[in-house]
């Protein structure tokens, strides 16, 4: 009888610490919340492989703002005069979350954006568009930090 109360011991505490909740590391991520706020490029990639800024006026200068009212802007810059990055007129546009998926327009146009990854730093985030104008689609993965 002993070594069946043992076992019966045994059994509810093994079953009770093994019922703990995982809630605690299944948090959901407020990805409205965590999207507010200014932020630089860092990298690009294209179907993987990573992809040079098409000048030094993007990779250095642009960022994209998100508000809390859901208006989108994007600083830009050109080197149109060769005597280095200009600021040029924005896009503009507005922004909703709804899990992962960032709905946004910019100038008119709309975006489906997957975001893969979005924490205080760091921004990344896929998009399927045809990059090179070659009639396939291709993966875009874009890596921004904030700002401010």
């Amino acid at each position: 009888m002993k070594k069946l109360n043992v076992f019966t011991t045994l059994f509810v505490a093994l079953t009770f610490f093994s019922c703990s909740s995982d809630d605690d590391s299944k948090k959901e991520v407020d990805y409205s919340a965590l999207i507010i706020g200014e932020w630089n490029f860092k990298s690009q990639a294209v179907n993987g492989v990573n992809e040079e800024f098409p000048d030094e006026c993007h990779k250095d200068f642009e960022y994209q703002t998100y508000k809390a009212n859901g208006t989108y802007q994007q600083t830009e810059f050109e080197n149109h005069s060769g005597n280095g990055c200009e600021e040029v007129t924005p896009s503009i546009g507005t922004w909703s979350v709804n899990d992962n998926i960032l709905n946004l327009t910019s100038n008119g146009e709309g975006f489906i954006i997957t975001l893969t990854k979005l924490d205080e730093n760091t921004m990344i985030w896929d998009i399927d568009f045809d990059y090179d104008g070659d009639g396939t689609l291709d993966k875009y993965t874009q890596e921004l930090t904030r700002k401010n």
